[in-house]
């Protein structure tokens, strides 16, 4: 598409009403009057309008109008979202617009952010896990972050392409009430909850025994 032609067609559901420009414009005809719409943006920066045909006003946001109807596809429906490539909330022009899976999609956002997928820095070294299907699989320790990240897409990489899971996962619930496992600080921790709701935090193990065996003994000093 040449960026220099602007081009005009139809929202759909809204014929001979409102028109999406290839530019990321809303045009309205209501009211016989042809004119531009102002454009509001939430708190992420997205870019939205209010469509209305004989209904009450309806929030619409301009990338997904801009891509649905030039691409004649809805990417939600195949479980995908719209990216804005250069990064940029507000650059609705449909050549900057691109459907992704959710996780490209989180992955490009860390990356605006300096921010590398799947990898945290626990004070010494830096850790890689990474989470499938809700279960969190812990790839290991790295001198550096780049080492950690190589580690990261190649779990991934091995899931999509050879539907392979990494050989050990974290187990992040226990059998036992009042134990679960801190992701962030990766140990086991204790508590007791009374009857009147309030959370009193016993400790915090390295394993899920200790911390087992810590409530226990809560339990018997305490009740």
């Amino acid at each position: 598409m040449n960026q220099e032609i602007e081009i005009w067609k139809d929202v759909f559901g809204y014929e001979g009403i409102y028109q999406v420009s290839s530019f990321g414009r809303i045009k309205s005809f209501k009211y016989k009057r042809v004119r531009i719409l102002k454009q509001n943006k939430n708190l992420k920066g997205h870019c939205f309008v209010y469509l209305c045909n004989k209904q009450k006003p309806i929030k619409k946001y301009v990338h997904f109008l801009v891509y649905t109807t030039f691409s004649e596809s809805n990417p939600y429906e195949l479980n995908l979202v719209i990216d804005h490539i250069d990064g940029n909330p507000c650059n609705n022009d449909f050549i900057n617009l691109q459907a992704i899976s959710h996780r490209e999609n989180i992955s490009k956002s860390l990356s605006f952010n300096h921010t590398e997928t799947g990898v945290s820095f626990t004070g010494k070294k830096y850790s890689a896990n990474i989470q499938i299907n809700k279960i969190l699989y812990p790839l290991g320790s790295f001198d550096t972050k780049k080492s950690a990240s190589l580690s990261y897409k190649k779990a991934l990489n091995d899931y999509i392409i050879k539907n392979e899971l990494p050989t050990y996962k974290f187990r992040q619930h226990s059998d036992f009430d009042g134990v679960s496992f801190n992701i962030l600080r990766k140990k086991w921790i204790c508590y007791f909850i009374d009857k009147n709701k309030k959370r009193t935090h016993i400790g915090t193990f390295v394993t899920e025994l200790e911390a087992i065996l810590a409530r226990k003994k809560y339990l018997e000093n305490n009740l």
